[in-house]
């Protein structure tokens, strides 16, 4: 709150100069910040021949006459529109972690998953995705599922990855891995029986090695 009541002057001097030190800033053409926003490109450059800085500046980058920015695309992500938010970034997004041990629902029903604990924030909207697993140098095609199990586990409040590996049966246990996700398939729902989630899984399954059979993706 203090800092954002800063003018855009002492933004630059008491903050990235003293506190932080700064000797090379990268901000794009539309950048605005201190007090009303009053703070702009052309201020930073007269600061940085002032204080000796050197100033990067980036060009503004559009898709779909859309410009990108961060807030943009964390909304398609939060909207699950990943074809969308993979368009606008230089790689596909990604979550990262460690596959922990789960408790093997999936294997009881014929498609066994793994779990990956993240540090990462979750905004990606819950669903089924197609996706692959970044493992060893390797990209293993998988279904992505994002949510709360709400057909198996009715009562779970925080969000969790799940991915069933397509055509791979090794215990990954303790691994540090990427999941890529390319598309979504469908919202995460909850479905009245296991026989009717299962066949949904089994239709999952069944996109996801159509699209990768289209693609030289994964």
């Amino acid at each position: 709150r203090k800092i954002a009541l800063m003018s855009a002057y002492r933004f630059v001097t008491d903050i990235l100069l003293k506190r932080l030190n700064m000797s090379y800033l990268v901000v794009s053409s539309e950048y605005r910040f201190g007090r009303n926003a009053r703070g702009d490109i052309e201020f930073l450059r007269k600061l940085s021949k002032r204080y000796n800085f050197k100033l990067k500046e980036l060009a503004i980058v559009k898709r779909n006459k859309k410009q990108v920015t961060s807030t943009l695309i964390r909304d398609l992500l939060r909207q699950g529109r990943i074809s969308e938010a993979n368009g606008m970034l230089a790689r596909c997004y990604f979550l990262e972690g460690i596959i922990i041990k789960g408790k093997g629902l999936g294997s009881k029903i014929g498609y066994p998953t793994i779990n990956l604990k993240t540090d990462q924030d979750i905004i990606l909207k819950s669903g089924v995705y197609i996706g692959y697993l970044e493992y060893q140098h390797r990209n293993l095609k998988s279904v992505v599922n994002i949510g709360y199990n709400p057909t198996i586990k009715p009562h779970q409040k925080k969000k969790s990855v799940e991915a069933h590996i397509l055509n791979f049966n090794q215990k990954l246990y303790n691994q540090k891995v990427k999941i890529y996700f390319l598309r979504k398939i469908r919202d995460e729902k909850r479905f009245k029986t296991l026989e009717e989630l299962t066949r949904a899984i089994k239709e999952d399954i069944d996109k996801t090695q159509e699209y990768f059979r289209k693609t030289n993706i994964g």
